[in-house]
């Protein structure tokens, strides 16, 4: 029985690891399929850029506070990141850049956001990561929301939805330790290129927003969420990046 039971596990990590090698050395870097992205530049102290996919410059042009239109880029293995107006290169994600959670930006028939975020001297002030967009909602009529901290000037914050005028409390808590490019302590993190979507109702709230296991709101504004929704809401900088501009609603379907 033991010789047996080895004899099987044996083989089992041989298929697993047969498939795992598939995943990461297609024969076919490049197949046939779109995806879909949209570019943010949330990046105030970075120049202009332009987004590459592969060997074709998709967007061009585009400044800080910048949105676009969805385009259908391929699906594979594709290098992407930003040039600079000039055509030079600022930044690149290449093949799985290291990262795992890379491999999403490979799916078919996805929807992806990609953010040009503040980023070190040596990338001209810019850096790549992706979100995946989750177009279905949780339920009928409910929202769903997540949110990326884009302020690399600011602490770590928590977020709080009252109602308009209201005040601050536990019950009325969103998210909790959000730092910039979402990295915190709080369970309700989530892994960089994928940020969790959270529930809530539709409805006119008022976003609070106070540093980290404090109760002084430093920013405050008013948004409408809508019935059967999907939102990323991005804490954009001001152009120091020391402090909170506004808040961006991006409907993600």
């Amino acid at each position: 029985m033991t010789r047996l039971f080895f004899y099987a596990l044996a083989v089992t990590l041989i298929i697993v690891t047969v498939h795992a090698c598939d995943l990461l050395e297609t024969s076919d870097p490049y197949p046939e399929g779109k995806a879909s992205v949209r570019i943010v530049h949330v990046a105030p102290m970075a120049p202009s850029v332009q987004y590459f996919h592969k060997e074709d410059v998709v967007f061009t042009g585009l400044g800080f506070g910048d949105v676009t239109e969805y385009v259908d880029v391929p699906v594979g293995r594709n290098p992407d990141g930003f040039l600079d107006a000039d055509g030079d290169t600022l930044i690149v994600r290449d093949d799985l850049a290291g990262n795992l959670l890379d491999m999403r930006f490979l799916d078919y028939e996805r929807n992806f956001t990609v953010f040009a975020l503040h980023g070190g001297a040596a990338t001209g002030n810019v850096h790549i990561r992706s979100m995946e967009v989750e177009p279905t909602p949780n339920a009928e009529g409910q929202v769903r929301m997540r949110v990326l901290h884009a302020v690399s000037g600011a602490p770590a914050v928590d977020i709080y939805l009252t109602e308009p005028g209201g005040s601050i409390s536990g019950e009325n808590l969103f998210l909790f330790d959000i730092g910039f490019n979402n990295d915190g302590g709080g369970p309700n993190t989530a892994p960089s290129e994928m940020p969790l979507y959270f529930p809530t109702d539709p409805g006119t709230y008022e976003v609070k927003i106070t540093v980290a296991e404090s109760t002084d709101v430093i920013f405050s504004q008013e948004v409408v969420l809508d019935a059967s929704r999907n939102y990323t809401m991005v804490i954009f900088p001001n152009e120091a990046n020391d402090g909170i501009d506004r808040v961006m609603l991006l409907p993600d379907n």
